[in-house]
């Protein structure tokens, strides 16, 4: 058994990618909330779910750290690249057993963005399965996930940041701030805010900060010291997009108790059959009137609060990455990342062949046999 499923999954060791896969310790430190890729691989490799025979393998596994950046994978110093993939990385070249059906049961992690679709590396592996954070990206980062086909997961937290924020975490009705929302914007210094202006996505921040700031029990605005004791103190917690559809704060929410309140059009969340999003989270269109969401966030009861609390406590598990190695994944009755992933990968596994089960190429032999 493989946590539950029957999967069996072939893993690549690829000389050409060695360079995103050895610095481990240096990509999950550097930029935590991307290096889901990371854990998800080394756990891959303690658990029982590979197999070294392609023949019995159900998915391919590409190990590839993309969204640890230049950095960190691709070494401080060296020549400015968008990417760490080297551009002569070849899936149908590089990795043997990818053309035998396009690359649809082959697997690419992003921890973070996506390559643009431009990306020649995009062009050629866009039958595969993305294991992705993100859901959609605009401007010059034009990019997006498939709800047919790829995995959407939660962002990473490590295991300290998860216990601090739940050290902050006030009971529901011990709360004093209604509404919550401290982080980048448009109006960050330096290079931050500039990339915040470069994104269409980010215009509703501003009007977050811009109506929230100044409102009496409310909290809202750049980054802050404080920043778990406001949010662990905050009823609702803002989710709005940011550089992209996706952004930590909504996984955040999870561990700081505050309920999730997205503003993000184009987001898809993760683990929709294990997490019932409805009971513990809100999301409205990016073009609400905040006077009107402030309103709306006022009118619930004490009653719908609590309840809401606990369901956002239930599901926390899911979005841990903490949990779910060694014996503990073997639990049927286990809770999570790592388990709704693999039953997502089984689902695509299955119908793998059921939707395109036509090899690449064929021909009907030359003659009959009559």
């Amino acid at each position: 058994s493989c946590h539950g499923t029957p999967l069996r999954v072939f893993m690549y060791s690829v000389e050409k990618l060695a360079h995103m896969t050895s610095p481990v310790l240096t990509c999950s430190n550097k930029m935590p909330m991307c290096t889901s890729s990371v854990h998800i691989h080394r756990w891959l490799l303690s658990g029982s779910c590979l197999t070294d025979d392609p023949d019995k393998a159900d998915l391919f596994f590409v190990p590839a750290y993309e969204s640890c950046y230049n950095e960190t994978s691709c070494g401080i110093g060296k020549a400015a690249d968008d990417r760490c993939f080297p551009r002569d990385f070849d899936p149908s070249a590089d990795l043997r057993y990818f053309e035998r059906r396009s690359g649809v049961d082959h697997i690419f992690g992003y921890g973070c963005n996506l390559l643009p679709f431009a990306d020649p590396l995009m062009i050629q592996t866009r039958n595969a399965i993305y294991l992705t954070v993100e859901s959609f990206q605009a401007g010059s980062l034009s990019a997006w996930s498939s709800r047919w086909k790829d995995v959407i997961i939660p962002g990473f937290m490590p295991k300290w940041r998860m216990r601090a924020m739940l050290s902050f975490n006030r009971p529901m009705m011990q709360r004093t701030i209604l509404v919550g929302f401290h982080g980048h914007s448009r109006n960050s210094p330096g290079v931050v805010g500039q990339a915040y202006k470069n994104s269409p996505l980010s215009e509703v921040r501003d009007r977050v900060i811009s109506y929230f700031w100044n409102q009496s029990g409310c909290s809202s605005g750049g980054l802050v010291q404080d920043y778990f004791r406001r949010m662990g103190n905050s009823r609702f917690c803002l989710v709005p997009a940011g550089l992209t559809a996706w952004t930590i704060h909504l996984f955040e929410a999870f561990f700081l108790g505050c309920i999730p309140v997205i503003l993000s059009d184009d987001i898809i969340v993760p683990f929709q059959r294990e997490i019932d999003w409805p009971s513990m989270s809100i999301q409205v269109p990016t073009n609400v009137s905040m006077r009107d969401l402030h309103a709306r966030l006022a009118s619930f009861s004490d009653g719908r609060l609590k309840q809401l609390y606990r369901e956002l406590a239930k599901a926390r598990c899911w979005v841990d990455y903490s949990l779910g190695w060694g014996a503990e994944g073997d639990d049927p009755q286990g809770c999570s990342p790592y388990r709704a992933i693999m039953s997502a990968f089984a689902e695509r596994a299955r119908l793998r062949d059921t939707l395109y089960p036509l090899q690449r190429f064929w021909s009907p032999p030359p003659t009959t046999d009559a």
